[in-house]
């Protein structure tokens, strides 16, 4: 089975909707752990998993046990928050090998100077002091805004890369959707709304209330457009879960 890690020492990267839009939508029996002790973070969506728990850093061997003794057989989502990553890498760092457990370790970021830089210092942390197999690693671009450069907006990532081999989403990558926004407010995934089988025109029609038929509407729109979202988050979790000798081009 897989073990999955998305971490970053940056805040607001997509970590937490990565975990539930890419990898829960298509993992539903994951065990989720949110790394986390204070942040929202999934909480809200814990009936989108298998199983769901939210743990603090310092308790690393009690997780780290655990994937010792299920990650073979089961599939494993960890978010680890921003706030608890420099505990969770030192951790790391402290027991040596102890990331031949994690089987993907995924890191989002977001197109600004600053968390490029954070996530360069992060990967270079991860896989030349850590020794985590560069195959392991995936890079995924958040938050970018139509006809983005990608290569040169993250300029800094791909020379990286050169060196140390990681894997980047290049087209793959993930635009800034308000409907992320929008679904979180609700509480939904789009794999949820997607699903659902109520028809949200025709609520909004009959509904006498202007608030919930506004509602209505929004959720009748937010269907259409979730289609093409879900289909692109599948195609990448298959890139994500590819196995490294058939890693196929995410363009």
């Amino acid at each position: 089975m897989m073990v999955n890690v998305l971490l970053n020492s940056i805040g607001s990267s997509g970590k937490s909707m990565i975990a539930r839009e890419i990898l829960g939508a298509n993992m539903p029996k994951a065990h989720m752990f949110e790394v986390e002790t204070s942040n929202t973070g999934n909480q809200y969506y814990s009936e989108y998993f298998g199983s769901y728990r939210r743990i603090p850093a310092y308790k690393f061997l009690e997780l780290n046990k655990e994937l010792l003794l299920r990650g073979e057989v089961e599939d494993y989502i960890i978010d680890v928050s921003d706030k608890e990553v420099s505990e969770f890498v030192r951790e790391m760092r402290r027991y040596t090998g102890v990331h031949e457990s994690y089987h993907k370790l995924i890191l989002p970021v977001v197109p600004t100077m600053k968390d490029i830089l954070d996530t360069c210092k992060m990967l270079n942390t991860l896989i030349c002091d850590i020794g985590v197999p560069a195959s392991n690693v995936y890079v995924i671009f958040n938050r970018l805004e139509d006809g983005c450069d990608i290569e040169k907006k993250f300029a800094l990532v791909y020379v990286l890369k050169e060196s140390l081999g990681f894997h980047t989403s290049d087209n793959l990558s993930l635009l800034n959707k308000d409907v992320f926004f929008e679904l979180e407010q609700k509480g939904l995934t789009s794999k949820a709304l997607m699903e659902s089988k109520e028809d949200y025109a025709r609520l909004s029609l009959e509904e006498t209330d202007p608030v919930k038929a506004n509602e209505y509407a929004l959720l009748h729109l937010l269907c259409a457009n979730v289609k093409g979202l879900y289909k692109k988050n599948k195609r990448i979790f298959d890139w994500v879960m590819a196995s490294p000798e058939k890693i196929f081009d995410a363009s």
